[in-house]
């Protein structure tokens, strides 16, 4: 995860929005993004800084300026695990709080992915 990474801050952010919905954001659900979408604020709480490359960036502007990673569970997957730019990374396994699961994709199918307070147990569903 990127330096200066506040999982506690991540962690609060989760739990202060898991049953609700941030205005700040779009409602993605319908649309096949909303638990991505939700990590992505996760993260954004955390500190992590957004990656305004268009196309292959991290970030949040509106519903219509946005990148597909921050809404969309395989490319949110590339991103976190192969950019080289400023934005958050990923590693397969991290067992702190706050942290979120990387997606899965039990037999070649993307699933959905959500932050947990635990990571280590893998929150995919599909």
């Amino acid at each position: 995860m990127a330096e200066g990474y506040d999982r506690r801050a991540a962690a609060g952010y989760a739990r202060r929005w898991a049953m609700g919905r941030n205005p700040r954001y779009w409602n993605f659900t319908g649309m096949g993004g909303d638990c991505t979408n939700f990590v992505s604020q996760c993260l954004y709480a955390g500190g992590c800084r957004m990656n305004f490359t268009r196309d292959l960036g991290w970030y949040y502007r509106s519903p219509e300026d946005r990148a597909a990673a921050w809404s969309g569970v395989e490319y949110l997957y590339r991103f976190l695990m192969g950019h080289t730019g400023p934005g958050p990374r990923a590693r397969l396994q991290d067992p702190a709080p706050g942290c979120r699961t990387p997606p899965c994709w039990p037999r070649g199918t993307w699933c959905r992915c959500a932050a947990t307070r635990a990571c280590g147990t893998t929150a995919c569903w599909c």
